[in-house]
């Protein structure tokens, strides 16, 4: 199934829902910065996008405008987080996403245990790091004169980052 299979919630305005430009999974070959980030900001600062998950509901609430963005993740009360990436109910499994969609209090016992680890202060320590690893990895795929960008680059480079970050091998 896909989002396009399932109706419009009641509750969603129709001339507000459409198609997200970012998750038509289209290829563009042109610059995505002068093709695709001008489409994110046409129309209503509120969309609801029929085509965010592959999973019920389908669709989901896009905010547009920063102001908008920072008064929902600031309002616990009014916005929850649980099951937002709806990346378990995929594989038909009901499991928190950890830290992404948990509310307070839950949220904050992960976020204090991740605080030194993600501090401004560790994030300028590798720095010098995270740059060293992309130009490794960028100067074996050099040498070859080509790239399979996911497996070469897309995959070890942030993986690497985050083992490093969390102090693993």
């Amino acid at each position: 199934m896909s989002a396009a299979d399932y109706p419009l919630p009641s509750h969603v305005p129709p001339e507000l829902a459409m198609e997200f430009p970012l998750t038509t999974r289209k290829i563009a070959y042109e610059n995505p910065h002068k093709v695709i980030v001008p489409q994110l900001h046409k129309g209503p600062d509120i969309i609801y996008a029929t085509n965010i998950f592959p999973v019920a509901p389908g669709g989901g609430w896009v905010l547009r405008r920063a102001e908008d963005m920072k008064r929902v993740y600031e309002d616990n009360e009014n916005f929850i987080k649980k099951g937002n990436a709806q990346f378990a109910s995929m594989i038909g499994e009901s499991w928190d996403v950890i830290p992404t969609e948990l509310d307070p209090p839950k949220h904050t016992a992960f976020r204090r245990a991740l605080e030194p680890v993600f501090s401004p202060r560790r994030m300028a320590e590798l720095e010098s790091k995270v740059s060293g690893r992309a130009e490794e990895l960028i100067s074996k795929f050099k040498k070859k004169g080509h790239v399979e960008f996911i497996k070469d680059f897309a995959v070890p480079f942030p993986v690497s980052i985050v083992l490093d970050l969390l102090g693993l091998p």
